[in-house]
């Protein structure tokens, strides 16, 4: 089902279905249709990805 509801969220969002056999340049969970950016895109948006799990990822002191 495309269309999801949210909570704390007024309405529903809609995920898009993915394709079973698309190819993707990196697999990125938030990836429903890959438009095979370029690598200095995608890196830039893996970098980010990465950075927010190595904050997660951190042991509190």
């Amino acid at each position: 089902m495309p269309f999801i509801e949210i909570p704390g969220i007024q309405g529903r969002v809609y995920v898009p279905e993915e394709k079973e056999g698309a190819v993707k340049k990196h697999d990125c969970e938030d990836c429903y249709s890959c438009q095979m950016c370029g690598d200095g895109r995608c890196a830039q948006c893996l970098k980010e990805k990465f950075r927010g799990r190595q904050q997660k990822e951190k042991p509190e002191h």
